[in-house]
């Protein structure tokens, strides 16, 4: 009951996120044509994340994870219905920031309590559980958004995503009993937080999640701005994004078997390669099969390396201060994401997307060369 609960609720709060940037991402598009704005608001999803990651993973710490979860849920559906009220950039930016915020700190939550449920050497076959609820809300959240852009228009398809917290919050309010460590230590943590993120292992880890992070983050946010240019319909273009989620829905699927065929270090070094192969020639194509196809690379990279690198990290993190140390994680995440927002929403305008997606895949080969050298099985 308590792992159905999570992945539950993980698919609905995912498809809050990942919808809402959609949805962000096409109607600023809409209303300014602008690669560049689209880049600027979008990037403020990383803004609160960045200056806010480490104190939220405090109070994971000390507060356990289910008043966060509440709180996160409460400011996802008033980010969700600003646009809706008042539909303009200038709402978006204000929902884009709330959105990021709620994301990043209901992501962390819900990894953190997903982690301890049953014992250590569960513990990235729960998370796999959890993350298939991940992967389906990310494949659900975009195909909305598309669709209700379609066919309701963009300031409909605010309210209809308002749907997605509202229904998290209904389940919360009933069943919040149910998050594990959802009452935490209640006291602050100890120790020094730069020693814990220097330390070897940690460190190792955490490079090359920052950067396969900002990577298939750029790859997201490229469908949306290469799409519309060539003239695909955002349905088709939600429907390209939903690919990647759908691949990762399914392979992790079959994670458990994966696991106990190969090494965790290989499994993670081989798909970040796949990934790289996937982003690299997306400039060349204009139809959406070919896309599609490319995105279900990212999509399977996405689906098995983040439960692997979340585990590890879990694991390698002191005790009584994962939470601390995912913030940390989470502020060098979104700050990579958000620079890298910037750069190809600026670069693209100038040279195209062809050249920025070839410069992503390199760094992608990186993060594998980066793991195959320095990370080894626990």
């Amino acid at each position: 009951m308590q792992l159905a609960f999570m992945i539950f609720l993980s698919m609905l709060v995912f498809a809050t996120g990942v919808g809402s940037r959609v949805a962000v991402s096409l109607t600023t598009l809409h209303l300014t044509d602008s690669n560049l704005i689209t880049s600027m608001v979008v990037g403020l999803y990383s803004v609160l994340p960045i200056f806010l990651g480490i104190p939220a993973g405090r109070l994971l710490d000390r507060f356990g994870s289910a008043r966060p979860i509440v709180g996160t849920v409460i400011v996802a559906l008033i980010g969700m219905l600003l646009p809706f009220v008042w539909p303009s950039v200038w709402a978006l930016c204000i929902a884009a920031a709330a959105q990021g915020i709620a994301f990043m700190a209901g992501a962390t939550a819900l990894t953190n309590a997903g982690a301890l449920i049953g014992t250590p050497e569960h513990r990235t076959r729960n998370l796999a559980w959890i993350f298939l609820g991940n992967s389906a809300g990310m494949a659900v959240g975009p195909m909305l958004a598309g669709v209700g852009i379609d066919h309701i228009g963009h300031r409909g398809t605010f309210l209809l995503l308002t749907a997605l917290p509202a229904v998290s919050l209904v389940m919360l309010l009933a069943w919040q009993h149910l998050i594990p460590g959802g009452r935490g230590s209640n006291k602050p943590p100890a120790g020094n937080l730069m020693a814990c993120m220097t330390e070897p292992r940690l460190r190792s880890l955490v490079i090359p999640h920052v950067m396969i992070g900002a990577c298939m983050e750029a790859f997201y946010f490229v469908v949306p701005l290469h799409g519309t240019a060539v003239g695909l319909s955002a349905t088709t273009i939600g429907m390209i994004i939903s690919c990647a989620f759908v691949a990762n829905f399914a392979i992790r699927s079959f994670m458990p078997m994966l696991l106990r065929l190969y090494n965790e270090v290989n499994l993670v070094v081989a798909m970040f390669i796949i990934a790289g192969v996937s982003m690299a020639p997306v400039g060349f194509f204009s139809s959406a099969a070919p896309l599609m196809l490319l995105a279900a690379g990212v999509g399977m990279c996405h689906g098995i390396t983040m439960p692997i690198l979340m585990s590890m990290a879990f694991t390698a993190s002191p005790p009584g201060r994962q939470g601390e140390v995912a913030g940390a994680r989470s502020v060098l995440n979104y700050t990579s994401i958000g620079s890298t927002q910037l750069a190809v929403g600026a670069f693209s305008s100038l040279v195209g997307i062809g050249p920025v997606m070839w410069t992503v895949a390199a760094i992608t080969f990186g993060a594998a060369w980066f793991m195959k050298r320095n990370v080894r099985e626990a």
